[in-house]
Order: structure tokens, then sequence, then C-alpha cells
């Protein structure tokens, strides 16, 4: 009787956008602000370039980027953010990326 009561839960769609580390990686390299990107820029970047955002958007990206600077992906000067020099060679290959994309 309890297995014919049993509800299937239906299964979540896969996002239609990119993770958010490479969203908020391609945002600041695409604005290549010398004192870094402010979340506001960041946001508008990325509502901008991805149209099927979650609701929840602005919450997950506040919680993305408090995850990337606490893993030292990110750094936070003030109330923007920026890739730390480790990652420039890695910014160098985003950014002819992303303007070859703008190219195309």
């Amino acid at each position: 009787m309890a297995a014919e009561t049993a509800v299937v839960k239906a299964k979540r769609a896969p996002p239609v956008h990119p993770p958010f580390s490479e969203m908020i990686t391609e945002a600041i390299v695409a604005l290549n602000e010398r004192i870094g990107s402010s979340q506001y820029a960041i946001t508008k970047f990325m509502e901008e370039k991805h149209k099927q955002l979650p609701q929840s958007f602005r919450k997950l990206l506040l919680l993305n980027l408090k995850k990337l600077v606490a893993s030292g992906k990110l750094l936070k000067v003030k109330a923007s953010f920026k890739l730390p020099p480790r990652y420039l060679s890695h910014r160098n290959l985003l950014r002819s990326s992303v303007q070859n994309r703008i190219l195309i």
C-alpha cells in the first residue's frame, strides 16, 4: 500500500546558464576594471549576457562571490572583486576568448 502512495519526485531540468564561477570570472575579465568590478557591475553584465537566469539570481550571485573570496579564487578590494595575480594567465586566455566571441 505504501508503494502505491509513493510520490515520484520530478527531476529538475539542468540550468541553461554556465556555472556561476565561470560567469563571474567572465564578467570580471570582460569589464576589465583596474580596481575590480563591483557586485552591481557583475550583476548587470550577467543579466545582459544570460537572459534565462533564475529568480533568486542576485542572492545566488552574492553567495557565490563570498564562496570564491573564501576559497581564494577572487580578491575583495573594498566593494569590488578582482582576480588574484596567479590567475592572470587564465584571465588573459579568457579575455582573448571573450574578444573573439564579440568579433564573431
